[in-house]
């Protein structure tokens, strides 16, 4: 389950993993309502509210009118912009694991080529950061062991440190780096590294970014 407040702080978004949905829970009532996808019913479909179709959401991320969610079931980043609840699919490929399970670097494929390959895919995706402007989104790739970087403008993606279906803990320079499971991330106030949360390996780990 992942929890992000609005930007007029009067509203928090809920990602309810087994429902398949993002729920909206204001503050000041402390009512919920359904808000996009659910019903029980996991699928993928860039929709708007209800009719949004999600696979066991987690981690979410505010940045001004944009709500976004790691759609770990579906290993995708989707976009949802609160105004309207439209739902979009800004990283990942639907129901890819990249090249032999494993999370791969490059851009989004498009949804309408499904004969070609994914350039670039997620594996796990559960926890979000994004960067002070908006530009760019962290990662944190828990089956595919990594931490990866997602560029919101091309939606290209990158590996920041791990590499792909290696599971280990080893400290060292982000090329050099090994994690087991990361599930949480967050940036430096200078936004030159990040803080990941490895709890397989019991470890807080350091990693630059933007050195």
């Amino acid at each position: 389950m992942g929890i992000a407040i609005d930007s007029t702080q009067q509203f928090l978004y809920v990602s309810d993993h087994s429902d398949h949905s993002i729920k909206v829970l204001e503050l000041s009532t402390g009512q919920v309502d359904a808000w996009v996808g659910g019903n029980e019913r996991p699928g993928f479909a860039d929709d708007v509210g209800v009719e949004a179709r999600f696979r066991q959401p987690t981690g979410l991320v505010t940045f001004g009118n944009y709500l976004y969610v790691a759609d770990t079931g579906n290993n995708l980043i989707r976009r949802i912009d609160v105004d309207t609840r439209a739902v979009t699919t800004v990283g990942g490929s639907p129901a890819s694991l990249g090249v032999n399970g494993k999370s791969v670097d490059g851009r989004r494929t498009s949804l309408r080529r499904k004969s070609v390959k994914a350039k670039g895919s997620h594996h796990g995706p559960t926890c979000l950061a994004v960067d002070s402007k908006g530009k760019y989104l962290l990662v944190t790739d828990r089956e595919g062991c990594t931490l990866r970087k997602l560029d919101l403008a091309s939606q290209k993606l990158s590996t920041v440190c791990g590499v792909a279906g290696e599971p280990h803990a080893h400290n060292g320079a982000n090329a050099l780096a090994r994690l087991m499971g990361p599930s949480g991330v967050c940036l430096s106030r200078d936004e030159t590294h990040a803080y990941i949360a490895d709890p397989l390996s019991h470890q807080v780990s350091d990693s630059c970014v933007n050195c």
